[in-house]
Formats: structure tokens, sequence, C-alpha cells
């Protein structure tokens, strides 16, 4: 249709980035993951073990870390509905 929309979706209005101390703020794994959460936007913070039930995403034990590398995790909600 002709409408450029990616940049309304790409701006900070439908995108709210978060950072819990429940939540873990570093891990080995570089990888990216996206997950669904359908619940409320203010029950999140308690919500880690549902979002990332898989183990290996449980956060990292600061005295069993077998690697140089480890990366800053950056959380963010995409609020579209």
């Amino acid at each position: 249709m002709g409408i450029e929309v990616r940049e309304l979706f790409d701006c900070n209005i439908f995108q709210l980035e978060f950072d819990y101390d429940e939540w873990p703020g570093t891990h080995t794994d570089e990888d990216t993951y996206l997950r669904p959460y359908n619940g409320s936007i203010y029950d999140i913070r308690h919500c880690y073990k549902d979002v990332f039930p898989e183990e290996e995403l449980q956060g990292l034990d600061p005295n069993n870390v077998e690697t140089d590398k480890v990366y800053k995790i950056k959380y963010s909600l995409n609020l579209l509905t």
C-alpha cells in the first residue's frame, strides 16, 4: 500500500526496555531469544522462569564460569497487541 511503518515499529513507543533484579543480567550465551509473554506488564518482574523455563537460561553461577566471555543481557518488551 506504500505506507512506511518500519520506523514506527522501531521507535520507543512500542518497545519497553527493562532491567529487574530478579532477572539475570549477564550470561555466557550470545544468542538472541524471542519469547511470547501475554501476562500483565506489572507482573513480568516475577515471571522469568515462566518466560525462560530452560535450565541453561536460569542465570550464571559466578563460581562456575568456564569461559572468558560474559555478555550483558538486554530485555525489551514489544507492546504491540
